[in-house]
């Protein structure tokens, strides 16, 4: 096999229409059948050793085994399948930005999970990929990681083939096994669809227009990956969503707020917007959706290009927007807890002054100013804990949000601001949008000319 590495496929391959979509599946317009996939199970590390690349170029170090992000959102494919899908080649490093692609299983049909109860609900399997390599192989494949034991719940291999039961009313995590009686590394009684763009919906709001289409027909009634994207023609500021919906609760519902905010006197600053909605139930809505920030690819997301259309804030560095804003959402160590990370590399002094203005929010809403424990990351000044009124600190200290590649910074002229927020916030109405208002009200300061000294040290 040959590994084919080096830049992402190009805007004009990713944003066309798909090329494999699901034989006999309810019509869609427009959509075009191909070939089916073959399935391959692949273990970690990935074997390098075994495969040459046309660059010359030493692999990228290899991912950390223990990695759950990797195993679980992590893609090879063939380069016949890469081919159809319109992929060329991709990033070298493969923890930079991707392809991501939409895998559905069309064989089996469903996989039976547990509801609740007796109750045992039939879906149809799909999921997004990021590609990180494509092998050669005249065989329409892709490569997936494999369980590392039998409770894995990080990997490819279980969120497409899951078959979640119960004891006593617990749920028990496992997945449906394949064998590979003819030894070619496919998974014999599995076929598989892939299409080049990870949501099947778009709408587009642009020139004072909106459209919408169909790029093909979601396989199962329930679960949906759609995304909606905002062009305003001011490459001030972008607020996204990339994981909303229910895959990362409540981050979708923020983006009213910040664009009201900014709209507003006395800012008058319009907002692009880029909003991907996941939907699945059954625990599995942000597994099967979940692509990581420094990985997205414009290029695969077409409503995104749209947001995208527009003249650049800084064109020499290639950055389309001054602020771009990203609302995340993480598990806390415990249901209740009320944290939020600020994240990206815009000023440190933005990022404070983003939380001292939520603060007023807070306490406007007739709560304590420190209802929330903030973790303030920033890639010069490190780290600066805002502990909430029991002096309690933000538990998680991993979400920093200010790698290069992260979209949030990739985008931005003066720095990304990636906001994590626990469940606790995110459910919340008022703690919601407290973050949301706040942050945009930082920003239209800024841009303003009208921002405090430092905030940092009043927090």
């Amino acid at each position: 096999m040959r590994l084919f590495r080096g830049t992402i496929p190009s805007l004009a391959l990713l944003s066309a229409l798909i090329l494999i979509a699901p034989a006999g599946a309810t019509t869609c317009t427009p959509v075009a059948d191909a070939t089916g996939v073959g399935v391959s199970l692949i273990s970690q590390p990935f074997p390098y050793a075994s495969l040459v690349q046309t660059s010359g170029q030493a692999p990228a170090a290899l991912p950390n085994p223990a990695d759950e992000l990797v195993n679980r959102e992590h893609a090879y494919v063939s380069s016949s399948l890469a081919g159809k899908l319109g992929i060329t080649n991709v990033n070298l490093d493969w923890s930079g930005p991707n392809p991501q692609i939409r895998l559905w299983i069309e064989q089996p049909a469903t996989f039976a999970n547990w509801k609740s109860g007796t109750d045992y609900r039939n879906r149809s399997s799909s999921a997004v990929f990021t590609v990180v390599g494509v092998l050669s192989d005249a065989a329409d494949r892709i490569w997936v990681y494999g369980k590392r034991n039998t409770s894995d719940r990080d990997s490819g291999e279980y969120k497409l083939f899951a078959t979640d039961t119960n004891n006593s009313g617990t749920r028990v995590y496992t997945s449906q096994s394949f064998s590979d009686a003819d030894a070619d590394g496919i998974l014999d009684g599995v076929s598989a669809r892939a299409f080049r763009t990870p949501t099947s919906w778009r709408q587009i709001t642009q020139n004072g227009a909106t459209t919408s289409a169909t790029s093909y027909c979601e396989p199962d009634a329930v679960g949906s990956l759609k995304e909606y994207g905002v062009n305003v023609a001011d490459n001030r500021v972008a607020a996204l969503a990339p994981h909303g919906g229910v895959t990362e609760s409540g981050t979708s519902d923020q983006l009213a707020p910040f664009v009201t905010t900014l709209n507003a006197a006395p800012y008058s600053v319009p907002v692009n917007t880029w909003d991907v909605q996941g939907k699945w139930e059954d625990d599995q809505t942000q597994k099967r959706w979940h692509a990581t920030a420094t990985t997205i690819s414009e290029a695969s997301s077409p409503a995104l290009q749209a947001v995208l259309d527009q003249a650049q804030f800084d064109p020499a560095a290639g950055k389309a927007f001054r602020f771009v804003v990203a609302f995340h959402g993480f598990t806390a160590t415990t249901s209740s807890a009320l944290e939020v990370s600020v994240g990206g590399r815009a000023a440190q002094s933005t990022k404070c002054l983003a939380v001292y203005y939520i603060q007023d929010a807070l306490a406007a809403a007739g709560l304590d100013r420190h209802e929330i424990a903030f973790i303030i990351h920033d890639p010069v000044a490190g780290i600066l804990d805002v502990p909430d009124k029991n002096n309690h600190k933000a538990g998680r200290r991993d979400l920093k949000g200010t790698e290069a590649a992260n979209i949030v910074n990739r985008l931005a002229a003066d720095g990304g601001i990636q906001l994590e927020q626990s469940k606790a916030v995110r459910d919340s109405v008022t703690l919601r949008t407290a973050v949301a208002a706040g942050t945009a009200k930082a920003l239209g300061e800024v841009i303003n000319g009208t921002a405090p000294a430092s905030t940092c040290g009043s927090l």
